[in-house]
């Protein structure tokens, strides 16, 4: 039983490291295109590059805007997979 639960601690203790990491890089992207000059094209797909999931978000939305990109690496629950290589 104590196993049981040191292995839930485990992948838990995983998920939210993941999850922090996701958070930081959203953070420092978000810092980084205010310092942007005006005139320079925001590209918010460079999140999708890091990650390696371009085949994954290309599969499941048609745009790579920040909406979209922001549903994929936060809060879509449906795509399974992709995270766990990250």
């Amino acid at each position: 039983m104590l196993s049981r639960v040191a292995e839930r601690v485990y992948w838990m203790a995983r998920y939210l490291e993941r999850a922090e990491k996701t958070a930081r890089l959203i953070n420092v992207h978000t810092a980084l295109l205010m310092d942007l000059p005006g005139r320079m094209e925001i590209n918010w797909f460079t999140l999708i590059r890091l990650f390696n999931a371009e085949k994954v978000f290309s599969e499941h939305y048609e745009r790579g805007n920040e909406a979209n990109i922001m549903q994929f690496l936060i809060a879509d629950t449906n795509i399974r997979g992709w995270k766990a290589q990250a």
